[in-house]
């Protein structure tokens, strides 16, 4: 017998599987050619490529969970109380500053662009290393800007 599926997390996680098994079927190595050369019209995805947009359907869970509450599913912020956080400035500048906003929290006045917002904003130093960098690349891939990723790393380094 067949469960309902309810639970967000259940269907993320078959939509990302879905996903996965897509990419299998369409990867060079489950084709015909066997000559190793492309193609015309046939498109080819990387297993970096695959890899990044996992790590960005991570990024929107954890932004799901524990962003959205206060910075609204469109990223736009409650005004007056929590700022906005896609295509902001403030979200496709400073890496260091991001990744320290998200390991340390914010409180007190803070002016994002031009407007004035007081609130406090707790820490996520509860999420590792990759969470936090999948997170911020969710929140920075969402800008017209072609912005260079966070990478576990970097964040480590600042941790």
């Amino acid at each position: 017998m067949l469960k309902k599926i309810s639970n967000q997390k259940e269907k993320m996680m078959l939509k990302v599987l879905g996903m996965c098994m897509l990419v299998l079927c369409i990867s060079p190595a489950c084709n015909n050619n066997t000559s190793g050369k492309q193609l015309k019209g046939e498109e080819t995805v990387s297993v970096a490529n695959a890899a990044q947009h996992m790590n960005l359907k991570n990024g929107e869970l954890i932004y799901q969970r524990h962003c959205q509450v206060c910075h609204q599913a469109n990223g736009q912020g409650v005004p007056g109380y929590y700022p906005p956080i896609i295509g902001t400035k403030s979200s496709s500048g400073d890496k260091g500053y991001l990744i320290k906003v998200l390991m340390y929290g914010l409180s007190g006045e803070v002016t994002i662009e031009g407007k004035k917002y007081n609130s406090v904003m707790s820490n996520f130093r509860m999420l590792s290393d990759k969470e936090i960098a999948d997170v911020l690349n969710y929140v920075r891939s969402q800008s017209d800007d072609n912005l260079e990723p966070v990478s576990p790393e970097e964040v480590k380094q600042i941790r």
